[in-house]
């Protein structure tokens, strides 16, 4: 059986991805701007890791447990 663990903020994700961790999907909050953020979408582009933008709402949902 496969762990899963949901790692959540934009400096978290972004090591996360740095130390080559294997991560399925990312999602990105719709809206965002930013220096961080901009590193983050940079990353996710010459990593070619899924990725989706969506409403705050679905992230809360998602974080809700932690």
């Amino acid at each position: 059986m496969e762990h899963e663990t949901t790692i959540f903020g934009i400096r978290a994700v972004i090591e996360a991805i740095k130390s080559g961790e294997n991560i399925d999907k990312i999602f990105l909050q719709k809206g965002l701007h930013g220096e961080l953020f901009t590193e983050l979408e940079q990353l996710l582009h010459k990593e070619r890791l899924n990725s989706s933008y969506v409403p705050v709402e679905k992230l809360n949902r998602l974080t809700q447990k932690n």
